[in-house]
């Protein structure tokens, strides 16, 4: 018999709700029930923590050792650093995230291997996770069995770091999702924050692998992977009318300020002034980048919250 298999992505990282703390369960049911659907959690359901460590403590074990080593090669007092120093450089770059998660999932709510053999393929998925990406380092791995809209799936959270580049500055172990690919030898000539990457670049490459090499190892555990969804029936979280909101507003701003820009536009092209036409033009492009990629952004999180796992 075969089974579908999800290895999926995910920006965001919840760590109380993927280890089952009580008030967060409590709160994401109510808020369920108050806008009519299912209780995305079964109180009485079956959980099981294979890992968990806080961000703080992943990220000490990570930066000490390198913090030292770096320490000890300065001759100026001044020149040395800290753990608040490395972290805080690292917060200040723009576009900075420190944990991202990707969650496994074989079968489906209705077609699905027992309890006991999803146990342990996914179990397994986290050991070959682990050993395939030496650049990330796990933070957390949960399996939950206790939501009824899914099938029983892995959450694994992880911050990725990567070497100091040849010549460059600071200490050896350096955050950050695109070094930790390229180390692991995803190439990324599309860039990082076009629509391109995001298609086929790096992250668009290892989303792949994973997926490539979850496959082998459950089709070497005589289960076959077959074609179709491992989704969970749509289920928004509590964030998500939050979600929709900011998306939309991002539509209305940017569709106010090209109207605006259009009105002046026209009014000048009436005195035929080539600067402002060409000024309406150029603006109307750096908006419908900075609108694709807000809104691209955003409806991906919503999409995520529209699934059960």
């Amino acid at each position: 018999m075969g089974y579908t298999l999800s290895v999926r992505q995910a920006n965001q990282v919840n760590k109380s709700h993927n280890r089952r703390d009580n008030e967060t369960v409590s709160r994401q049911n109510k808020k369920d029930v108050e806008e009519g659907l299912e209780a995305h959690i079964d109180p009485n359901g079956r959980y099981e923590v294979l890992i968990d460590k806080s961000q703080t403590e992943a990220l000490h074990e990570l930066l000490d050792g390198a913090i030292e080593d770096y320490n000890r090669k300065q001759k100026r007092k001044d020149r040395k650093t800290s753990y608040e120093k490395v972290i805080g450089t690292f917060l200040g770059k723009p576009n900075t995230q420190i944990e991202y998660e990707t969650i496994i999932t074989v079968g489906n709510q209705s077609d699905r291997p027992n309890d006991e053999e999803c146990e342990r393929l996914l179990k397994a998925a986290y050991r070959t996770f682990q050993a395939a990406n030496p650049n990330l380092k796990i933070t957390g791995a949960y399996i939950h069995f206790d939501e009824p809209g899914a099938a029983p799936h892995l959450h694994i959270d992880y911050i990725p770091w990567h070497h100091k580049r040849e010549n460059g500055r600071g200490v050896d172990v350096q955050l950050g999702m695109k070094g930790a690919l390229e180390e692991m030898g995803y190439t990324n000539e599309k860039g990082f924050g076009t629509k391109e990457a995001r298609q086929e670049g790096a992250r668009a490459q290892f989303s792949d692998k994973m997926r490539e090499i979850m496959k082998e190892m459950v089709e070497n555990r005589g289960i076959e992977v077959v074609p179709g969804q491992s989704k969970g029936k749509a289920h928004k979280d509590p964030s998500m009318h939050k979600k929709e909101e900011m998306a939309e507003k991002v539509k209305k701003k940017v569709s106010k300020e090209i109207e605006s820009t259009y009105n002046l536009m026209m009014l000048k092209m009436l005195l035929e002034d080539e600067d402002i036409k060409q000024q309406y033009l150029s603006l109307v492009e750096d908006y419908r980048d900075v609108a694709e990629e807000i809104l691209e952004n955003e409806y991906k999180e919503i999409d995520n919250g529209m699934t059960k796992e």
